[in-house]
């Protein structure tokens, strides 16, 4: 695995914009994801199979706008990491690594719920276009 080891800016000015940047957006991201609503705690002990058509599409368009801001969050602590290491704080560096990770395996917990319900809308529709088509054209392939 490479190593990176980021330096601060000569330009102070820009460091600071990137701090108040990683602020502003931690900040956002995180009354976002004070709005999660209990399922998305809970949505790895959900079975797709077992939604109607409407609970799933339902579900999905929750879990995938969740999915963005948990990746958003997995992001801004990366770059707060690197503030961090930019300006020496070797403390504050490895917490945030550790806070990075987490966020990472809650957007990957999500992201892999929001992808089963995605093969489950598309292994219906799949089923529905199967069921809807003539019998003759359902067994051409078996009479090769």
């Amino acid at each position: 695995k490479d190593v990176f080891q980021f330096t601060k800016s000569a330009n102070a000015e820009e460091f600071a914009k990137l701090n108040q940047c990683v602020g502003e957006g931690k900040g956002l991201i995180d009354q976002a994801i004070a709005l999660e609503p209990q399922e998305l705690r809970t949505a790895a002990s959900l079975d797709a199979s077992k939604l109607s058509d409407t609970q799933l599409a339902l579900n999905n368009e929750i879990f995938k706008t969740f999915e963005s801001a948990r990746s958003y969050k997995s992001a801004l602590l990366v770059q707060e990491m690197r503030a961090a290491e930019m300006d020496g704080r070797t403390a504050d560096r490895d917490r945030l690594r550790v806070e990075a990770d987490a966020a990472k395996a809650k957007f990957q917990e999500l992201s892999d719920v929001v992808k089963k319900m995605q093969a489950e809308v598309d292994g219906r529709a799949a089923a529905k276009e199967e069921a809807a088509k003539p019998e003759n054209q359902k067994n051409t392939n078996a009479n090769k």
